[in-house]
């Protein structure tokens, strides 16, 4: 049975309060947008059992930290961090993780869209600093794949490309991309907008002679 109510309260925290104001500062200078009013609230989840009953399967043990639409950050309790994950806790890796939910926030603000999600999940990483902990792919081959889905592949390659593309082409280049996807529903119209901002062909090719 699919868990419907849950019991929720206002919950004080001087340090994600903190650390979500950094990292929303930081992020609206990135996009270059005001986000003044009907910011997101922060949901600390407890345990594992509860993000389960929440996304309503099981969930792996790297996911602790979600967005919904443009509402609320879905956050594990950093207090419960590792028993409940496989990560590390710090202060800093709680940074990173408000910073990359933010930015999906504002990414869907601007384009109307969670799409590609390559590119939506290849900013969040990027800005969010969160490529100090990614391996360094020799080469790019499976981002392309995630134009209308996510899994923990996803991660792996996709900050890399936007990286070589903001080192390439700059970050306005690269925004001046983002804002020309509005509502994009398909990975061929993705392709054509890129092509019409870099003047390359959106191929694995030409992302990795970036590198």
């Amino acid at each position: 049975m699919i868990n419907m109510i849950y019991k929720i309260q206002k919950y004080e925290d001087p340090l994600i309060e903190k650390l979500y104001e950094k990292a929303l500062d930081e992020l609206k200078g990135f996009f270059e947008f005001r986000w003044e009013k009907n910011t997101p609230k922060v949901i600390i989840v407890d345990d594992r059992e509860t993000i389960d009953a929440i996304y309503g399967r099981p969930t792996e043990k790297w996911l602790v930290a979600w967005s919904e639409d443009t509402r609320n950050i879905f956050l594990l309790n950093r207090e419960n961090y590792e028993k409940y994950s496989n990560h590390k806790y710090s202060e800093d890796e709680f940074l990173k993780l408000l910073k990359h939910e933010l930015s999906h926030m504002l990414y869907k603000l601007i384009t109307y869209t969670d799409k590609p999600r390559w590119l939506n999940e290849g900013i969040g990483t990027y800005i969010s600093g969160q490529l100090d902990s990614v391996k360094t792919p020799a080469e790019l081959k499976v981002f392309l794949n995630y134009f209308d889905k996510t899994d923990s592949e996803t991660y792996k390659e996709s900050g890399f490309a936007v990286e070589a593309l903001i080192g390439k082409f700059g970050k306005e280049k690269l925004m001046k991309f983002v804002k020309s996807l509005k509502s994009v529903k398909d990975p061929e119209t993705v392709s054509k907008l890129f092509k019409e901002t870099f003047e390359i062909e959106l191929t694995y090719e030409n992302i990795n002679a970036l590198l």
